[in-house]
């Protein structure tokens, strides 16, 4: 754990989760049961409780103990812009080649990047979690996910 992190990223937490609150006011407000700002706030509420128990949490730890001069061990920094440009394609990609398709894909090099090399393991987990996932937000859920829309 990093003390110092810890309470910078709870702290932004906290503002970002009191920003989308406010924002989420202003959504329409249903004539009966939740209206589409209800979910958002419930939501966000949550997240400002957690990140509130992180600040306080690193705040006990930094007094407690310094923090360790380096933050990061050798190659997670690398690690880290590698998951962040990872992301970044698969967002782009998404329109174009769909969940279905691209999802599998993405989560496996993301396995491969943290570290799992049991290749059997990692094609069946991003095929099964990918497919699961499809059904359940497609068939269950009604949330339409990105369709293949190449040609």
């Amino acid at each position: 754990m990093y003390p110092k992190a810890d309470l910078c990223t709870g702290v932004f937490l906290m503002v970002l989760s009191v920003a989308g609150y406010i924002y989420a006011g202003s959504f329409p407000k249903a004539q009966k049961g939740l209206g589409p700002g209800d979910f958002p706030r419930v939501i966000l509420s949550i997240l400002f409780l957690l990140s509130s128990i992180l600040s306080v949490a690193s705040l006990f730890q930094l007094r407690k103990a310094p923090e360790k001069k380096s933050n990061f061990e050798k190659g997670e920094l690398k690690q880290v812009f590698l998951f962040a440009a990872v992301i970044a394609v698969y967002i782009k990609a998404l329109e174009f080649f769909g969940y279905l398709y691209l999802t599998p894909f993405v989560m496996f090099v993301m396995m491969y990047l943290f570290g799992l090399r049991k290749w059997l393991k990692m094609i069946v987990i991003s095929i099964a979690t990918s497919a699961f996932t499809y059904v359940l937000f497609n068939n269950y859920l009604y949330v339409l996910l990105p369709r293949f829309n190449l040609f």
